[in-house]
């Protein structure tokens, strides 16, 4: 099952009425079939294209058998709102083979948003298809599915630029590619599913092909294996192609193909090349694909994919003829238009003459394009904030930028194909800057806190319209000195209801402005209770070295406390001044939750120094000792007794 949240929209589920003209051509089929009726319709699909608003261009295609008497000069199309049209037939062409392509072209505008089934039933399946009983009486039937919904944006279809023209032998494994490219970018799914017949019921009794070890289809690639056919015959096996922006399912095409299997004495060719790869944005790919054939002949290579169809520059691939061994190269001068977050397929297909069947093998490569990591980065820290600033993405079509940021430095490097920053280096995101022109941020704590004399590291992240990164900038690391004292210990030094005590220790800060901040220093310990900051002050110091103190008779069983310490100076006027407040910093608080044969252990804390670890001691009562009982680096441990 796919892990896959599905988009709920409004559903236009209309019975579809179907004409009396149709029926009527049902009922003449039926009576006037016979042989010279057979293998009419072998292969369809429907696609679209996005026009404007709610307007779609639909192309439906169809591979016919040539030299059946029945042709479609025109085909009824039902739109899934209540209407249907009658299209006539754009294109039709001698494909060889005894194949002929068929294409319908028309318009259509969708009265509201919704999801629409888009079909198209023909009566002339042909007699004889060893998986589908019955099946002269079978219709042949495809459906488009289109979600019209102004959260999920403009969409197209994904365009079949593979046909399914090739046919297999026995024992020999069969192969195809529907070579899906989608021009919005999305995410595809493949699977296999039953045919459908008649108003789009799946077909009773039909089964996959059979074979000796399986048939399939590679939910990502798209790639389709039947491992081997083992009898002669006409086989249909029909693919569901799904697309997904952002994991919401957004359309579905299908194509009904069927499949010829004959004997012959031949292995399809060898494709190698390349596994899928990653770019930088503005750099040429370059790479070989080498053909092999254990039979001497004739191979015939050639590729598809949507990198061929981007302009301007598209990717360059000719196609060759000639003896196997032989090595073609692909090239593509990438561009910063040509950044996705999704990769490109690229389908490469060797087709040798065998006689008496052609063998074709497919090899796919998945190309991601990503755009070079922002430069320039720099930062200046004051007392409370640190001020970002970078050079603009070297492409121009980014959106804008992540900004991250964790405490301390981390010599991350992203491998070859990776975007972005992964969770676990332990970056925050801490803001999203709109706009490739605005290369400045400033961090002011509010997101993640800025501690005085901590190390702040932060990098840039670019992205794109469609969800793109591009690779991680280089990291910025800037320590926050100032004129604060620091809190170093908030410790609990004895658990009471009544009578518990704290012992809190400071130090003087850092660096200070002595020409302007005058002795006698005074420092100030405030306490709140648990993380808020109502603080009361508990005690005031002028001596120097005096930079502690023990908080007693506190409730140390039902609160935590939180401390601050402020740093009192004369000004050149003999005024006094506040110079700084630290950091506030609590003691830890510690929960206990009762499980069978276990305790559940979890604490809060807050403070200006980082814990990379703690260690959970317990009470044993045979000697009035706490023992160790585990570390750990997280806020919660589990002891299990």
């Amino acid at each position: 099952m796919k892990d896959i949240n599905y988009f709920v929209s409004l559903q236009v589920n209309i019975n579809r009425k179907v004409s009396m003209r149709k029926y009527l051509l049902v009922l003449l089929i039926l009576v006037c079939c016979s042989a010279g009726y057979a293998t009419h319709q072998r292969a369809g699909e429907i696609t679209y294209v996005h026009q404007d608003g709610l307007s779609y261009l639909f192309t439906i295609t169809t591979y016919t058998y040539t030299n059946s008497p029945a042709d479609r000069p025109e085909i009824d199309v039902y739109w899934g709102d209540g209407s249907f049209s009658t299209i006539e037939r754009s294109v039709s062409t001698e494909l060889g083979n005894e194949i002929k392509l068929n294409q319908y072209v028309m318009a259509h505008t969708f009265p509201a948003q919704g999801t629409y089934h888009i079909t198209f039933e023909d009566p002339n399946r042909n007699a004889g298809i060893v998986n589908i009983p019955n099946s002269v009486n079978i219709p042949f039937f495809l459906e488009t599915i289109l979600v019209i919904h102004p959260f999920l944006g403009a969409n197209s279809s994904p365009q079949l630029l593979t046909r399914p023209v090739d046919n297999g032998c026995t024992h020999v494994p069969y192969y195809h590619n529907p070579g899906a490219y989608d021009p919005d970018g999305d995410s595809l799914v493949y699977s296999l599913i039953t045919c459908r017949g008649f108003e789009g019921l799946d077909i009773p009794g039909y089964t996959l092909p059979s074979a000796s070890n399986y048939i399939s289809i590679d939910s990502h690639t798209g790639d389709l294996t039947w491992d081997v056919p083992m009898n002669t015959g006409e086989y249909n096996v029909a693919i569901l192609i799904e697309e997904f922006r952002n994991g919401v399912l957004i359309g579905s095409v299908v194509r009904d193909m069927q499949i010829t299997i004959a004997p012959c004495n031949n292995q399809p060719a060898v494709i190698q090349t390349i596994i899928d790869t990653c770019v930088t944005a503005g750099e040429l790919l370059h790479f070989p694909i080498s053909v092999t054939d254990e039979i001497t002949q004739i191979v015939t290579l050639t590729a598809t994919g949507g990198v061929f169809l981007i302009a301007p520059y598209p990717a360059y691939f000719p196609s060759s003829e000639s003896h196997p061994p032989f090595t073609q190269y692909f090239s593509w001068q990438t561009h910063c238009l040509h950044v996705k977050k999704n990769p490109y397929q690229v389908v490469f297909k060797a087709t040798d003459n065998g006689v008496p069947v052609a063998l074709s093998s497919f090899k796919s490569v998945f190309i991601t394009v990503v755009a070079p990591k922002p430069e320039g980065l720099t930062a200046i820290a004051t007392a409370n904030q640190v001020a970002l600033s970078w050079l603009p993405e070297e492409c121009a079509n980014a959106k804008g930028y992540f900004v991250y940021k964790r405490r301390g430095s981390f010599p991350f490097e992203p491998d070859y194909c990776q975007t972005g920053i992964p969770e676990d280096k332990g970056y925050e995101l801490i803001g999203t800057v709109e706009g490739r022109d605005n290369t400045t941020f400033i961090d002011d704590g509010s997101v993640m806190s800025l501690y005085h004399s901590n190390n702040y590291c932060y990098r840039i992240v670019a992205f794109f319209a469609d969800g793109a990164e591009s690779y991680v900038s280089d990291e910025v690391c800037i320590i926050i000195n100032s004129e604060a004292p620091r809190l170093t210990h908030v410790d609990v030094t004895n658990t009471d209801s009544i009578a518990g005590s704290i012992w809190v220790s400071w130090q003087a800060p850092p660096v200070l402005d002595t020409t302007i901040f005058l002795p006698p220093y005074e420092y100030r310990l405030f306490r709140a209770t648990n993380l808020n900051d109502n603080y009361l002050q508990i005690y005031t110091t002028t001596i120097p070295f005096d930079t502690s103190f023990s908080d007693i008779d506190l409730n140390t069983v039902a609160y935590s406390y939180r401390y601050r310490v402020d740093l009192w100076a004369k000004s050149a006027d003999g005024e006094l001044v506040l110079v700084e407040k630290s950091d506030p910093a609590s003691s830890i608080f510690l929960n206990i939750t009762s499980h069978d044969h276990a305790l559940s252990l979890s604490w809060t804390e807050q403070t200006p120094w980082q814990n990379y670890s703690f260690t959970v001691f317990r009470y044993d009562e045979s000697n009035s000792l706490y023992d160790s009982v585990g570390v750990t680096q997280k806020n919660y441990f589990l002891d299990k007794r």
